[in-house]
């Protein structure tokens, strides 16, 4: 492509916005940006003097266009000598890579306007507090990490950014994160840097002239006096700077307590980033912004419980319905729906738990709801037919409804720790392991429903249509069940739910 030019105009645009933060505080010659989508970081980072930056971007069709036909309209950004383009999920390169960055700059939150909370049950493993340690770990001795996030009212966004950032400094041993984070805000946006080293009083001034001449308030820094952080965008609620002091300091935990909202951190085992809604508050948040605003405040957390409430009566009216009306189920009614009724919801709450579990592992949705699911299914069957030579008894279907519960037990707790300690491995050795994992435990999953259904039969043959409605009833209510169930508690409690309902 002869010469290419250093960077885009988006670069040179984004020195005059709240992005630029890190930039003030020293020069930064090796950064790392995460999710790089069109490059307006890769820009930002060329056009200030940056002489590495490394773009991480797992949507191969997104590089493509900006490889191909976008590239004369983005002055071949990533054709730039300087730029390294790694077409991955972002948590595995941070798993996999070894190198050390001046600066990393996560994607900017929510959207202008908001998103009223669409992205709710959406998986963000790149914002949660085993992310951020990743990113932590692999900073140079003055190195930062960078994250902005769109001001929204009432607050939720800012305030987990900046809590995440302070709980993974104070679980790295930094003693007051207040010394190690700034921030700046604009009308619409505010910036966090957590820098490695504590800020110093160079830096901070640096930070401040920044805001004086580009007209933005400083909203956290070593030593601010609070008539700074309201010069030049002035706020009608000024609780938010006190929301701010008080998550730095050591009574966070007494700001997550009071708030509103759900501002603590997401984990690995919650990677629900944008999920705030706190059902206790739900009348008295209907009450403050109106019945009317309230669903476009956090939309996205409310469609969950309502496809849940839908799908059971339609798989009620559908599966069950129809029953009651054909076939009349002398006796062992409460017996057959508990144990088939447990059967469906403990299969598919596994089946999810080990989908999110693999995502996060082999770095793409697709790859691990085919691959789980393709599994599953394969050994599960050869579980079943394994389950047709067994002699059927009472004492053999509790002792295999025992073994699989202790199973699912065990994996809520091993799983994790094991696929983060094999992620760097090549692909072709992970697709092997995920059978070797999985294969156990669907073998014997496999095997209670086969097994019930001939324990039914020539006892209790007209309880078998029951039991297939029953289990087909509640592997359809368990899918969103689950989901509910993983955003309010996490993965775990799906587990240990699902090892409870075998």
């Amino acid at each position: 492509f002869g010469p290419l030019v250093a960077a885009t105009v988006g670069g040179q645009v984004l020195r005059s916005t709240t992005l630029a933060l890190p930039y003030m505080l020293k020069p930064r010659e090796r950064v790392l940006v995460l999710n790089a989508r069109t490059g307006m970081f890769v820009a930002q980072a060329l056009e200030n003097g940056a002489l590495q930056v490394t773009a991480v971007e797992p949507h191969s069709t997104v590089l493509s266009l900006m490889q191909h036909e976008l590239a004369r309209q983005t002055d071949s950004l990533f054709f730039h000598p300087a730029v390294n383009v790694r077409n991955v999920d972002p948590r595995t390169f941070l798993m996999n890579d070894t190198s050390a960055y001046d600066l990393i700059v996560l994607p900017t939150l929510d959207a202008f306007g908001g998103t009223s909370g669409l992205y709710a049950t959406q998986e963000q493993y790149l914002l949660t507090k085993e992310a951020v340690r990743e990113m932590w770990q692999k900073l140079s001795p003055d190195g930062v990490i960078c994250i902005t996030s769109w001001m929204d009212y009432p607050v939720r966004n800012p305030l987990r950014a900046l809590a995440t950032l302070v709980e993974t400094l104070s679980e790295a041993g930094v003693a007051k994160p207040a010394q190690h984070i700034a921030a700046i805000r604009s009308w619409g946006t505010i910036t966090f840097v957590a820098k490695r080293t504590p800020l110093t009083v160079v830096e901070s001034d640096s930070v401040k002239a920044f805001c004086e001449r580009m007209a933005f308030d400083p909203a956290l820094l070593p030593n601010l006096n609070p008539h700074e952080r309201s010069r030049n965008n002035i706020l009608q609620d000024e609780s938010f700077f006190s929301l701010l002091d008080a998550i730095v300091s050591e009574n966070r935990e007494s700001v997550y307590a009071a708030y509103d909202f759900n501002i603590q951190p997401a984990t690995d085992n919650r990677p629900y980033f944008s999920q705030f809604l706190l059902w206790r508050n739900v009348t008295r948040l209907r009450d403050l912004v109106g019945q009317h605003a309230f669903p476009f405040l956090e939309l996205g957390s409310l469609i969950n419980p309502k496809t849940l409430i839908q799908i059971s009566a339609l798989a009620v009216m559908l599966i069950l319905f129809p029953l009651f009306r054909k076939e009349k189920m002398k006796q062992s009614k409460f017996s057959t729906f508990m144990y088939f009724g447990g059967l469906g919801l403990g299969y598919m709450f596994v089946e999810l738990v080990l989908i999110q579990r693999f995502i996060l592992y082999l770095g793409h949705p697709m790859y691990a709801t085919a691959a789980v699911i393709g599994v599953m299914l394969i050994f599960s069957g050869v579980g079943s037919l394994v389950s047709s030579r067994l002699a059927v008894t009472s004492s053999l279907l509790r002792k295999t409804v025992a073994l699989v519960a202790m199973m699912i037990f065990a994996y809520g707790i091993i799983i994790t720790p094991l696929l983060h300690q094999s992620i760097a491995l090549p692909a072709f050795v992970k697709a092997v392991l995920l059978c070797l994992l999985i294969a156990p435990l669907a073998f014997v999953m496999g095997m209670p429903f086969p097994l019930g259904l001939r324990n039914l039969s020539g006892r209790h043959d007209e309880g078998i249509p029951w039991a297939w409605g029953i289990n087909g009833c509640l592997s359809v209510i368990a899918a969103p069940l689950a989901t509910l169930v993983a955003v309010e508690a996490g993965f775990v409690v799906v587990m240990v739910c699902a090892a409870g309902a075998y």
